[in-house]
């Protein structure tokens, strides 16, 4: 849903990556990420590592997540997972580690 709204669904909708992806080739289609790194024809280097580690969440066969809840804290949440706040914030792409929000869905390496 988030790939979707960052591309734009038209853009998506013609795309070898949903071909690949209904065709179930989850391979192929992973590798097609990293075909959407560019805004106005321009590489950027935050899409190019964005698409990098959703490539990888592809490949991931026990990838954990957590839906952060009213009065959560990274803090809070990496100590229940015994991990620390910086690495959450730097998995999940989190500059400021004060700014998570409730809804919002975590990777938890494993």
């Amino acid at each position: 849903m988030s790939f979707t709204y960052s591309c734009g669904s038209g853009a998506l909708k013609s795309s070898t990556l949903l071909k690949k992806l209904n065709k179930g080739d989850y391979t192929g289609a992973a590798n097609e990420l990293l075909r959407w790194n560019k805004a106005n024809g321009k590489v950027l280097a935050g899409l190019t590592k964005r698409r990098k580690t959703e490539k990888a969440l592809c490949f991931k066969k026990s990838a954990t997540y957590y839906i952060v809840k009213k009065g959560d804290t990274l803090s809070a949440i990496a100590s229940k997972y015994n991990t620390t706040y910086m690495a959450l914030a730097s998995l999940n792409n989190i500059k400021d580690t004060n700014l998570i929000y409730v809804g919002q869905r975590l990777y938890i390496k494993n």
